[in-house]
């Protein structure tokens, strides 16, 4: 059985996706959107809390390691508000032990997957643990932004050149990102813009905490977000380079990070400017921008106020729909801050879109 046999369609399901890391939190964000499960996310374990006080989720999908509240006293909470729907929560982690079953476990986790997440683990999960009457196999999905631009050859336009253009980066294994994300390039194209803004901040912050001479262990925290974001995309040596950062940090190996970071920082930079320079290139917008598909104007009004409708309620799953059929529908300077607009959703930065929008 291929991926796309695999894939099926929910009805009315909803999940919060908990991560203090907003990469991850896209990549299983894009996972679930093929189900058309409707998406919320939490950047921190407190936060999470407070929207299980207030909304009723099927299935939270939660990070382990967490500043503040971690997964597991994060889970507790959220099983000790004792809301009449119960939600399944999976906790995810890239270290799976016996010892952080067993906490989780006692916290009220009903499974456990390990990271990085692939679309199949996904798959079997959803089966194990959605009702049965929210599933529906039947239903096929709604044409996608690269659907929209293939040309008559049945080729998106710009494709086959970029995935060309990111196998010459080096420490990129484009073939291993891909398959976290079921093959699907426009989504792995989603996860790459993403991460290219994240790891620039995060190596801001390093810096900025190496040259205040800060403990290394406040350094801890950015090399568990980076090894998270390396691997996700497909890194394996940048983000096994980060672990062990993460490790010394932890450790408080002062030693070990003042011979390693230099040249740790020098190589995440130049992979990230070479990325950026690959996405910017070969963009599947920048190769769309003739790509019109025309809309009736009380239509296109309809689905505007939609779009701002979600964006009020962060509600993912229906802003990424939404974002891409304005985007096709939208020319000239309306297709600017149409394309400014997704790049903000995508970021998960909903109030900087709604802004744009109201400007």
């Amino acid at each position: 059985m291929d991926m796309e046999e695999q894939i099926f369609k929910t009805k009315g399901v909803k999940a919060l996706v908990v991560d203090d890391n907003e990469v991850n939190i896209l990549v299983v964000a894009t996972m679930l959107e093929q189900f058309d499960i409707q998406v919320d996310s939490a950047v921190s374990g407190k936060i999470s809390v407070e929207k299980a006080k207030t909304n009723d989720y099927d299935i939270i999908f939660m990070d382990y390691l967490m500043p503040e509240v971690d997964g597991i006293e994060a889970t507790q909470m959220i099983r000790n508000l004792g809301k009449v729907m119960r939600p399944a929560i999976i906790a995810l982690t890239a270290n799976v032990t016996d010892e952080i079953k067993r906490k989780f476990t006692g916290a009220g986790v009903d499974d456990v997957m390990a990271k990085p997440l692939a679309l199949n683990g996904i798959c079997y999960i959803l089966r194990k643990w959605l009702p049965y009457d929210k599933m529906d196999e039947g239903v096929e999905s709604p044409p996608s932004l690269k659907q929209a631009c293939t040309n008559e050859n049945g080729k998106a336009e710009g494709i086959d050149e970029l995935e060309e253009a990111l196998e010459m980066v080096e420490e990129l294994n484009v073939e291993l990102g891909l398959s976290h994300l079921g093959n699907q390039m426009d989504n792995y194209i989603k996860i790459l813009e993403a991460a290219v803004e994240n790891i620039q901040l995060a190596i801001k912050r390093l810096q900025q905490l190496n040259a205040s001479q800060a403990l290394v262990s406040s350094m801890k925290i950015e090399f568990h977000s980076l090894k998270g974001v390396f691997i996700n995309i497909g890194a394996v040596s940048l983000s096994d380079q980060s672990y062990l950062l993460e490790m010394a940090a932890g450790n408080q190996d002062a030693d070990y990070i003042k011979g390693k970071f230099d040249l740790y920082i020098k190589k995440v930079e130049n992979f990230v400017i070479k990325l950026s320079d690959a996405l910017k290139r070969y963009g599947v917008e920048e190769n769309c921008q003739n790509t019109y598909v025309p809309m009736e104007q009380e239509d296109y009004a309809m689905y505007m106020e939609d779009l701002v409708y979600h964006l009020k309620r962060f509600e993912f799953n229906e802003l990424q729909e939404l974002s891409e059929q304005l985007l096709l529908a939208s020319q000239g300077e309306q297709r600017e801050v149409m394309k400014q607009v997704s790049r903000e959703i995508q970021n998960f930065r909903y109030e900087e879109a709604l802004e744009l929008l109201q400007g």
